[in-house]
Protein backbone atom coordinates (compact mmCIF):
# COMPACT_ATOMS: atom_id res chain seq x y z
CA UNK A 1 0.00 0.00 0.00
CA UNK A 2 1.41 3.33 -1.28
CA UNK A 3 0.91 6.50 1.41
CA UNK A 4 -0.76 9.34 0.26
CA UNK A 5 1.52 12.53 -0.93
CA UNK A 6 0.56 15.63 0.91
CA UNK A 7 -1.16 18.98 -0.30
CA UNK A 8 -1.29 21.86 1.82
CA UNK A 9 -3.47 24.87 1.02
CA UNK A 10 -3.41 28.46 2.25
CA UNK A 11 -6.53 30.15 2.01
CA UNK A 12 -8.41 32.96 3.69
CA UNK A 13 -12.03 31.48 3.84
CA UNK A 14 -12.93 27.66 3.78
CA UNK A 15 -16.67 26.25 4.70
CA UNK A 16 -18.79 26.60 6.29
CA UNK A 17 -18.14 30.35 5.65
CA UNK A 18 -20.32 31.42 3.11
CA UNK A 19 -17.71 33.01 0.42
CA UNK A 20 -17.84 31.69 -2.35
CA UNK A 21 -14.13 30.63 -2.33
CA UNK A 22 -14.32 28.66 0.37
CA UNK A 23 -16.81 26.68 -1.12
CA UNK A 24 -15.24 26.14 -4.19
CA UNK A 25 -12.09 25.09 -2.28
CA UNK A 26 -14.28 22.93 -0.32
CA UNK A 27 -15.01 20.63 -3.34
CA UNK A 28 -11.69 20.76 -4.76
CA UNK A 29 -9.81 19.61 -1.80
CA UNK A 30 -12.74 16.66 -1.04
CA UNK A 31 -12.43 15.99 -4.71
CA UNK A 32 -8.79 15.47 -4.30
CA UNK A 33 -9.02 14.02 -0.95
CA UNK A 34 -8.87 10.01 -2.38
CA UNK A 35 -5.78 10.88 -3.66
CA UNK A 36 -3.69 12.82 -1.24
CA UNK A 37 -3.92 14.14 2.40
CA UNK A 38 -4.89 17.19 2.30
CA UNK A 39 -4.76 20.13 4.89
CA UNK A 40 -5.98 23.56 4.20
CA UNK A 41 -4.60 26.53 6.36
CA UNK A 42 -7.35 29.24 7.16
CA UNK A 43 -9.55 31.36 9.35
CA UNK A 44 -12.33 30.58 11.55
CA UNK A 45 -15.24 31.13 10.03
CA UNK A 46 -15.69 34.87 9.95
CA UNK A 47 -16.96 36.34 6.11
CA UNK A 48 -19.87 38.19 7.78
CA UNK A 49 -17.47 39.82 9.99
CA UNK A 50 -18.69 37.81 13.35
CA UNK A 51 -16.86 35.00 14.80
CA UNK A 52 -18.75 31.83 16.93
CA UNK A 53 -17.74 32.09 20.88
CA UNK A 54 -16.68 28.72 19.99
CA UNK A 55 -13.57 29.89 18.06
CA UNK A 56 -12.71 32.73 20.55
CA UNK A 57 -10.40 31.44 23.27
CA UNK A 58 -7.36 29.65 21.26
CA UNK A 59 -5.17 31.06 18.26
CA UNK A 60 -5.32 27.63 16.28
CA UNK A 61 -8.12 25.14 16.06
CA UNK A 62 -7.64 21.51 14.54
CA UNK A 63 -10.42 20.00 12.47
CA UNK A 64 -11.52 17.69 10.30
CA UNK A 65 -14.33 18.39 7.50
CA UNK A 66 -15.03 14.93 5.01
CA UNK A 67 -11.48 14.11 5.07
CA UNK A 68 -9.84 17.19 4.96
CA UNK A 69 -7.43 18.37 7.64
CA UNK A 70 -7.85 21.99 8.83
CA UNK A 71 -6.02 24.17 10.70
CA UNK A 72 -8.29 27.46 11.61
CA UNK A 73 -6.46 30.68 12.56
CA UNK A 74 -8.55 33.10 14.58
CA UNK A 75 -8.88 36.70 13.63
CA UNK A 76 -10.21 40.05 14.99
CA UNK A 77 -13.58 40.92 14.29
CA UNK A 78 -14.66 43.20 11.79
CA UNK A 79 -17.03 45.67 9.97
CA UNK A 80 -17.13 44.98 5.86
CA UNK A 81 -17.40 48.88 5.52
CA UNK A 82 -14.82 49.42 7.58
CA UNK A 83 -11.21 49.38 5.93
CA UNK A 84 -9.18 49.67 8.53
CA UNK A 85 -11.06 46.74 10.60
CA UNK A 86 -10.78 44.74 7.25
CA UNK A 87 -6.97 45.17 7.05
CA UNK A 88 -6.23 44.21 10.85
CA UNK A 89 -8.67 40.97 10.42
CA UNK A 90 -6.40 40.34 7.06
CA UNK A 91 -3.01 41.48 8.40
CA UNK A 92 -3.66 39.32 11.37
CA UNK A 93 -3.68 35.86 9.72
Amino acid sequence: MSKKKKVLIFAHYYAPDVASTGQILKDQAEGMSGQFDITVICVVPSYSGTIESRYKTKKFYFEELNGVKLIRVRVPEFIKTDKISRIKNIVSY
